[in-house]
């Protein structure tokens, strides 16, 4: 795959070569730019603008050769994968003529080969550590694949001792002494009194590395708003640099036919600390999802368990109705529903929903909830918003908990490992038969 990749970037500096010589004989080059360009340069090889055809053939060349590179695991940027492929279209052109090397085809191979040695770099063990708020716990603890600790004159030393133990270029002259000061500056400013969560990833690149570990951090903070939010307590998450924080949204409104004017007010966002020691949390299956949450690969049946999770998290704690009403959907869906499978999603939910959290005597009145709570769904999808009442937003939450919970907690689902062993279930509940009973 990869081979085919690298001809047609191959061909791709071809063709740039055909009509960067072209354009020298000619003393000017028009790029003719129509709906698309790019530029990028290297210092020491020079700059390139590519337009049109050109622009896009090198876009594509950049997707595929990064969905390769990278695997199912993102262990390589994106990013990092074009800047590979932009310097080896730098040395093959050598825009500045200054290469040892004067044969095209020669430059071209050698860059070539550099680039497929480079893309074959193994992934190494990083760490990421991302300040957060709203934590009481006695630190440290951990959770899934996160450590949550604070950095105070217990974990600094330590920490400040392994970042100087790391150096790039391996080098020590006055640039790189300078850039090492100033990289553990900014760790000491990131972690220094404030609560931290930690956890490392595999990968080539410090970005894929930043995407993956600030991707898992994400997860397991959503997961634990799910969580945290159980309990009748007031709304508590932990804080992300990147989150809304808490704040009092005030409103005036009068009315001069009625003589009336009022001051309103709405708390938006977590107005209580996330604790690990919430009374409820260790009887809703919070160790299971720590467990599932370690697994370098989770099964089927857990990768689904553990983004309904994520999605019923985001909505315990989104503000806004409209909105934590479409998460929870979400949720319900990504829980219950055939991936890629479109046909018939309200009845096929409202079925699935109704045998999995209820009994005989119930099943008819889950069943039209469900479909009830779908159309409203569908309103605030296609018109943009609706009117979504509290009674509304709490009869979905609880759909949404009860399903979760019952798949936490319930020795049914305790050895499911595929989709199509969930697939399975249903069917049999359905169609009122036991486990493995073959159908006549």
């Amino acid at each position: 795959m990869i081979s085919k990749v690298v001809d047609e970037l191959a061909a791709l500096i071809h063709r740039i070569n055909i009509e960067a010589v072209q354009a020298e004989a000619a003393g000017v080059r028009h790029y003719g730019i129509k709906d698309d360009f790019l530029s990028f340069e290297e210092e020491g090889l020079g700059g390139l603008i590519l337009a049109n055809d050109d622009a896009r053939e090198y876009r594509r060349c950049v997707d595929a050769m990064h969905a390769i590179a990278a695997g199912k695991a993102e262990r390589i940027s994106r990013s990092a994968v074009a800047s590979l492929i932009q310097r080896t279209i730098l040395k093959a052109l050598d825009a500045p003529h200054t290469a040892a090397e004067r044969d095209f085809s020669k430059r071209l191979a050698a860059a070539l080969g550099e680039l497929r040695e480079e893309l074959k770099a193994k992934s190494v063990l990083w760490e990421i550590h991302l300040p957060a708020e709203l934590l009481t716990d006695r630190l440290p603890c951990s959770f899934g694949r996160c450590e949550f600790y604070l950095g105070d004159a217990t974990s600094m030393p330590r920490l400040l001792e392994r970042v100087g133990r790391t150096n790039a270029s391996g080098k020590e002259g006055a640039r790189s002494k300078e850039i090492s000061q100033f990289l553990r500056e900014t760790f000491n400013e990131t972690v220094e009194g404030k609560i931290v969560i930690s956890t490392t990833v595999h990968a080539v690149d410090a970005i894929a590395a930043q995407i993956l570990g600030q991707g898992l951090i994400r997860q397991t903070v959503d997961i634990l708003s799910f969580f945290a939010n159980l309990g009748g307590q007031p709304r508590s998450q932990i804080l992300l640099p990147e989150d809304p924080r808490p704040a009092l949204a005030k409103a005036f409104l009068f009315s001069e036919e009625a003589g009336e004017r009022h001051a309103a007010s709405t708390w938006v966002g977590p107005v209580a600390p996330f604790s690990f020691s919430g009374p409820h949390l260790h009887s809703a299956g919070l160790e299971r999802t720590s467990e599932m949450l370690k697994r370098e690969t989770p099964s089927q049946f857990e990768l689904r368990l553990l983004s309904a999770l994520q999605w019923a998290g985001k909505a315990s704690v989104e503000p806004r109705r409209e909105e934590a009403f479409l998460l929870f959907a979400v949720s319900l869906e990504s829980l219950l529903l055939e991936r890629n499978d479109k046909s018939e999603i309200a009845e096929t939910l409202a079925l699935r929903l109704a045998h999995l959290v209820s009994g005989p005597a119930t099943r008819s009145m889950v069943y039209h909830d469900t479909k009830k709570l779908y159309r409203i769904r569908s309103k605030i999808v296609h018109s943009g918003s609706f009117d979504v009442g509290e009674d509304q937003l709490s009869e979905i939450r609880y759909y949404t908990r009860l399903a979760l919970l019952t798949m936490l907690l319930s020795p049914h689902f305790s050895g499911l490992g595929s989709d199509e062993q969930l697939t399975d279930w249903f069917r049999c509940r359905l169609l009122n038969l036991q486990m493995g009973e073959e159908r006549s």
